[in-house]
């Protein structure tokens, strides 16, 4: 196989993992009502609050308040969970990660660890993720660079 085909078919690769790579989705699943519920929380780094439904739980049935999230080893505030009773009936959560919008005024606080993550549990599970995911542009030129350091190096063997 000649070389430009492998690293077509490499470069194609890598333009496919790194969509897979991409942020995942937040989602919260799990029955909340009876302590049973997980969110997964990830920030996206756009700074825009992210809020979801609690699979469904009615409003009253869950804790309302301000969570604070603290980076690792700082003083410093850089996420707050807000849990809401919605105008549909439901109880919502938001993640709010823009400086701007978090205030230190809390009803309790985590800290996260050295790698973005902080966890609340409280029968129901909150998992936040701080750090991004690199995104897929990113990815794509790390792989190109490595094909291109691969090429230089086959090209200096062959010669």
């Amino acid at each position: 196989m000649k070389l430009k085909w492998v690293l077509l078919l490499a470069a194609l690769l890598l333009f496919g993992v790194s969509f897979a790579l991409a942020t995942p989705v937040s989602s919260c699943v799990g029955d909340f009502t009876n302590s049973a519920g997980v969110c997964n929380l990830y920030e996206d780094g756009t700074d825009t609050p992210l809020t979801l439904q609690l699979n469904g739980a009615p409003n009253g049935t869950i804790g309302l308040g301000l969570l604070g999230i603290y980076d690792f080893n700082t003083t410093i505030l850089s996420d707050e969970l807000l849990w809401f009773d919605g105008t549909d009936g439901f109880v919502y959560v938001t993640l709010y990660s823009d400086p701007n919008l978090i205030f230190p005024c809390c009803d309790g606080f985590i800290s996260e660890d050295a790698n973005g993550f902080a966890v609340w549990d409280v029968g129901n599970i909150y998992n936040v993720y701080s750090n991004e995911v690199p995104e897929p542009s990113s990815l794509v030129l790390l792989g190109s660079g490595l094909l291109a350091a691969v090429g230089v190096i086959r090209r200096k063997i062959n010669l």
